[in-house]
């Protein structure tokens, strides 16, 4: 789904969102079970959130020849299993993210923005792996960029 809304000519609001219900029907291989050896039959499709959701708020303004803006974006994803086991130890916990972003466009070519991703330092990982048996523990792994500013001035040459 995505709703994208203008207020006037210079604000817009954009909005997307997604949900899915992934379940293993039917798996040929003897290899996926559980540790128990029961079926992943009716488990929850590996890396499948349920929810997951993006919107942003973006204004653009004139000034003199060029276009000043503004973006504010949330992102949004439900937990999730890494594993098709769905053991509580391969579960990643739901994150959300707060991305800012303030620049100029000058002329056609030249753009200078500063940003701010991951502004309220949400820690979380794309995945994780059980090594109790070998190890004693679980790992994650993929871990969310930390809290990141900087400036892109990107030129484009050529129209």
């Amino acid at each position: 789904m995505e709703l994208v809304f203008s207020a006037n000519e210079h604000v817009q609001f954009r909005a997307t969102g997604a949900w899915q219900d992934a379940e293993m029907k039917e798996i040929d291989l003897d290899g996926y079970a559980t540790p128990s050896g029961g079926s992943c039959v009716g488990n929850t499709l590996p890396f499948s959130p349920k929810v997951t959701a993006t919107g942003d708020l973006g204004s653009t303004y004139p000034f003199g020849n060029s276009m000043v803006y503004f973006v504010s974006e949330v992102v949004y994803s439900d937990d999730f299993f890494v594993g098709l086991e769905n053991l509580p130890v391969q579960e990643v916990g739901s994150w959300t993210e707060w991305n800012f972003r303030l620049g100029v466009d000058i002329g056609e070519n030249i753009n200078v923005s500063a940003f701010l991703e991951n502004a309220f330092n949400e820690e979380h990982f794309d995945g994780s792996e059980d090594l109790t048996a070998d190890l004693g523990f679980a790992i994650g792994f993929g871990p969310a960029r930390p809290r990141t500013w900087g400036v892109d001035v990107p030129y484009r040459f050529g129209n």
